[in-house]
């Protein structure tokens, strides 16, 4: 009786180590798949960084070279305005009228 239940013991052991090696490597798989979408996720969110980066300095660039282009502008426009030796009120409708149509141009 007593051999027959170590006989059983020994076989539920030699079941339960076989099953915990399969267990194990699962296990192991799983941790390794984890790891690889982790890589794959920092990777995708490091390119997606850059790539904001370098557009937000383009974009950057882009805003401060408008910015100049701007200023030049609007100081032969005040020297134009200025050599026209207008009076207020018609420097005033010339202004205006202006500025509708930049205002326009900018909508469409």
């Amino acid at each position: 009786k007593t051999k027959s239940q170590l006989k059983n013991c020994e076989a539920d052991f030699k079941n339960s180590q076989w099953e915990y090696e399969v267990l194990l490597q699962r296990f192991e798989i799983i941790q390794k798949e984890r790891d690889d979408l982790y890589n794959k996720f920092i990777k995708a969110i490091n390119e997606v960084q850059q790539k904001s980066s370098l557009k937000n300095l383009l974009l950057e660039k882009k805003l401060s070279t408008l910015a100049d282009s701007l200023e030049k502008k609007e100081a032969q426009l005040n020297e134009v305005l200025s050599a026209s030796n207008l009076d207020p009120a018609s420097l005033s409708v010339v202004t205006r009228k202006l500025e509708e149509v930049l205002d326009a141009k900018n909508t469409s």
